[in-house]
């Protein structure tokens, strides 16, 4: 029986990790933070910053959401220095 597009993962964590540089993030910022059973990591891309959000599931984690913004914007929504406090 095929897979609904609800039950299939159009990108598992593993490949997202082996294939995209980025940073992972201690906590997702706030906009993301619906989803308290997930994790986020952010990556560059010349001016612009993306930020993938993946939500644990049986097998592996599933990227359920991606933001791209410029790095202007997102210096103004969410700072220029990272803290973990």
């Amino acid at each position: 029986m095929p897979a609904t597009a609800q039950e299939a993962c159009y990108i598992p964590y593993t490949m997202f990790e082996a294939m995209v540089p980025h940073i992972d993030l201690d906590d997702c910022p706030v906009e993301f933070a619906a989803n308290a059973d997930g994790f986020c990591r952010l990556a560059l891309d010349g001016d612009t910053v993306r930020i993938y959000a993946f939500a644990y599931s049986d097998d592996d984690a599933c990227l359920e959401r991606l933001e791209s913004l410029p790095f202007a914007d997102f210096a103004a929504r969410h700072g220029t220095r990272y803290s973990t406090e």
